[in-house]
C-alpha cells in the first residue's frame, strides 16, 4: 500500500479541494443575499416590510462578508503557522 503523503501534503489537498471552493461559494452566497437586500429596498421602497426585509438582507450579506474574511485570515495564520505553501497567494 503507497503512502498517502506528509501531513502538509494531506492538509494542503484538503484546503484546495474542499476549503477554498466553500470560501468562494459562501463569498458568492453572501453577495447573492446582500444584493437582493439591495433590490428589495429599491423595488419595494413604498412598503416598510419589504424595507425592512431588505435591510435585514443586507445587514445578513455583511455579516456573511465579515465571516468569510475572517475565515480567509484563519486560514493564512493557520498555513503560517504550520509552514504550508500558501493557497492564497495575495
Amino acid at each position: 500500500m503507497a503512502a498517502l503523503g506528509t501531513t502538509d501534503s494531506i492538509l494542503q489537498r484538503f484546503i484546495d479541494a474542499i476549503i477554498t471552493p466553500a470560501i468562494y461559494l459562501l463569498f458568492v452566497l453572501a453577495l447573492f443575499v446582500f444584493m437582493w437586500g439591495v433590490f428589495q429596498m429599491m423595488y419595494h421602497a413604498d412598503d416598510p416590510e419589504s424595507r425592512r426585509q431588505g435591510k435585514q438582507n443586507i445587514l445578513w450579506g455583511v455579516i456573511g462578508f465579515v465571516i468569510m474574511v475572517g475565515v480567509y485570515g484563519l486560514i493564512r495564520i493557520i498555513t503560517g503557522t504550520f509552514g504550508i505553501e500558501n493557497p492564497y497567494p495575495y
